[in-house]
């Protein structure tokens, strides 16, 4: 079972690694380089592109992020001793939401 694993080459494929290669030092860049114009020359996608088209991602507009409200800032303020030393601070934008939130705390030291 002695198989030579050998890819076929092209003067294509060969002169883009001489280009590629020729420099010192192979690095970061021209490796980059080198591989995406492999790739064009086989007709490949890049691995991204493959993906998002197996996920059919690219047919899917992007989403436009909506504009962030922010919450109301809280301008009131209570502390409560619902049992012992157990102190809260809650913080809310009105009286009625300071009333839940104490409501909330008492009922989980009640049971």
């Amino acid at each position: 079972m002695s198989e030579n694993f050998i890819r076929p080459t092209s003067d294509a494929t060969r002169k883009i690694v001489q280009d590629s290669t020729h420099q010192d030092e192979f690095i970061g860049d021209a490796y980059e380089r080198m591989k995406s114009e492999l790739r064009a020359s086989m007709g490949m996608l890049s691995p991204q592109a493959a993906a998002e088209a197996a996920s059919g991602a690219a047919a899917i507009a992007p989403v436009v992020p909506l504009p962030v409200q922010r919450a109301a800032e809280p301008t009131h303020m209570r502390v409560i001793y619902p049992s012992g030393n157990s102190r809260f601070e809650i913080y809310g934008t009105s009286d009625a939401d300071l009333d839940v939130q104490e409501e909330r705390i008492r009922g989980i030291y009640q049971q």
